[in-house]
């Protein structure tokens, strides 16, 4: 995942994509580049791109064709909106199962992981996500 995500980025401008910052509960934090328009495998069966950015949100498509898992992680100053279109979306802290046409709000700083099944998901990021030229990616967190 890590090479695939840094040959990507390779091929951008870093004012052109974005970067997500996640906190992980072992204390590493990544940088993690989202494309517009570029679907790019983060875990497992998972795939995101950028749907739509704006100067006050950013909307990710999050596609799981399996079941996958996302560990538990925050994001510092993002509020994050999950919108689920199709599938199933379980908030592995509360046994929660979000269903198409559910909303999962999660405050930031919130800790939390979820189980993605046969899903796709809208998810945004407020305020938008920075440029990687205004957070550089950072993927040392990634084994390789």
């Amino acid at each position: 995942i890590k090479q695939g995500l840094e040959h990507e980025a390779s091929k951008w401008n870093p004012s052109d994509y974005y970067t997500l910052d996640i906190e992980f509960q072992s204390g590493h934090r990544l940088h993690v580049p989202m494309f517009p328009g570029r679907s790019m495998i983060v875990q497992e069966n998972i795939e995101m791109c950028v749907n739509d950015h704006s100067e006050e949100f950013t909307e990710l498509g999050l596609r799981c064709s399996g079941i996958g898992n996302i560990d538990k992680h925050r994001h510092a100053t993002n509020i994050e909106v999950i919108h689920v279109e199709r599938g199933t979306v379980t908030c592995l802290e509360t046994g929660t199962i979000y269903r198409a046409g559910d909303i999962w709000t999660i405050e930031p700083g919130e800790w939390h992981s979820a189980t993605f099944q046969h899903c796709y998901c809208r998810v945004i990021h407020k305020p938008c996500l920075p440029t990687a030229a205004a957070r550089p990616m950072d993927l040392k967190a990634i084994p390789t």
